[in-house]
């Protein structure tokens, strides 16, 4: 039988990362680690920071979509959010840009919608 236990120290978060890393994978944000006779085999998290957004597509210029952006991160920076992930479409003008903005890309580059990882401290 599992366990489902809250992580709750960064001493935890660190066993579920070195677990996770000694599976050759990882895990964003954990909330909640799995053991199974004491040991962590998996973990799942319930509190992932997320961002998304929009612009339109004529009417928002690169300084409009720059200033918007970097409010998102400043709101952020005021919740202490310091990671998050953001879907991308592959036909968004911002596409190409997010390597370049510091984001990387999590897992493959073969869907319409890809997941980016950035890190804003």
């Amino acid at each position: 039988m599992i366990q489902v236990l809250p992580i709750l120290t960064q001493e935890q978060a660190d066993e579920v990362s070195n677990a996770a890393q000694s599976d050759d994978s990882g895990i964003f944000q954990p909330s909640h680690m799995v053991l199974k006779d004491g040991e962590i085999i998996g973990a799942f998290s319930v509190n992932m920071s997320v961002g998304c957004w929009w612009m339109h597509k004529t009417k928002a210029k690169g300084r409009d979509s720059l200033q918007a952006f970097q409010s998102m991160e400043a709101i952020m920076a005021d919740r202490e959010i310091d990671e998050y992930i953001m879907p991308c479409h592959q036909d968004s003008k911002f596409y190409k840009l997010m390597p370049r903005g510091g984001y990387e890309i999590i897992g493959r580059d073969t869907t319409v919608w890809n997941l980016f990882y950035r890190k804003i401290r």
